[in-house]
């Protein structure tokens, strides 16, 4: 499903002939230029959830000093078919912030964002799926449509649009659990054993 289809989805205006998904990807990290090929040929859009000031990304919270993807390479994305959204302005540790802060990472980083493609963004995801209620009202407020968690599930109308599940998968996931995780059950059984383990930390 493209990011658009998403919405109307959640919105209860379209309904998908079959059960589909989104590809998103986390943080703009360069190397996903690779995959660009692949997604086309298979006609899928992704969504990649950007930084919108790189150049201050706080690499102690993302744990690493990948390169990030430029404005041109976004700019390339978006030619490609894939949707921007964005992954606040600098992947601050959102419980940590003020109000100024929070401004910062959701409503500047919003109006940072759309400077730098030249088109309205109207996506959100949170770093590391750390949000508060202060931060989705502030998302809500900013004008964004959709926000996207890290917790397990499967999105229905039902689901509050600014905390959407997802299903996490990363390079430490081989093809087999991917098979399982990408399922109805599996995805039921990550949620189940997430908050059966949440129950205990």
């Amino acid at each position: 499903l493209t990011l658009s289809q998403v919405e109307q989805y959640l919105e209860g205006t379209f309904t998908p002939a079959r059960p589909g998904f989104l590809v998103t990807f986390d943080d703009g990290y360069r190397d996903i230029l690779s995959t660009v090929d692949f997604f086309r040929e298979q006609s899928i859009k992704p969504v990649v959830f950007a930084l919108a000031d790189p150049t201050r990304a706080n690499r102690l919270e993302m744990d690493n000093g990948k390169p990030l993807l430029t404005q041109d390479e976004l700019l390339s994305l978006q030619a490609a078919g894939w949707d921007i959204g964005c992954h606040s302005a600098t992947h601050a540790h959102f419980a940590t912030l003020d109000q100024h802060g929070e401004e910062e990472e959701v409503r500047e980083a919003k109006t940072l964002l759309e400077q730098c493609i030249g088109t309205p963004v109207h996506s959100f995801a949170y770093p590391k799926g750390g949000y508060t209620e202060s931060i989705v009202e502030k998302i809500r407020e900013a004008g964004y449509r959709t926000a996207f968690t890290v917790e397990h599930g499967i999105a229905t109308p039902r689901s509050n649009k600014f905390l959407i599940p997802r299903v996490g998968v990363d390079q430490s996931h081989s093809l087999a659990e991917f098979s399982v995780m990408s399922t109805v059950w599996g995805i039921r059984v990550k949620e189940c054993l997430a908050k059966l383990i949440g129950k205990f930390l």
